[in-house]
């Protein structure tokens, strides 16, 4: 069977040794409560895998570690992606109150639904 030997390994689909190696680093920090993963793309990294393999308390983790460090526009597309609730109301929000109009870019990420609502 898969995964009982060094010589059979439980082969990881779309998976890069640098995003594994991030959310081992998780279960296996260097500093007991300080992680490795510090920007948005590692913590989304490691948010992906929290879900995919139903670690919901690492997603809990990722998504506290995300909250401060990701900015409106990615938190409605993340939670989009990631079903993260919570962030929607704070994020429309912090959106409609900018100066700024939507650019392009964030307009097409954020998709039709979300512009409109927004």
């Amino acid at each position: 069977p898969l995964g009982c030997w060094d010589y059979v390994p439980i082969p990881l689909t779309r998976v890069t040794v640098k995003d594994f190696d991030l959310f081992l680093s998780i279960f296996y920090p260097i500093d007991f409560g300080v992680f490795s993963a510090a920007t948005v793309d590692e913590w989304t990294s490691i948010l992906g895998f929290a879900v995919k393999w139903n670690f919901h308390s690492i997603k809990v983790l990722a998504v506290k570690q995300l909250s401060p460090i990701t900015s409106p526009i990615d938190k409605v597309v993340l939670r989009h992606t990631y079903n993260i609730v919570e962030w929607l109301p704070t994020a429309y929000g912090n959106i409609c109150r900018r100066k700024d109009a939507l650019t392009l870019e964030e307009g097409m990420r954020l998709g039709m639904e979300d512009v409109i609502k927004i």
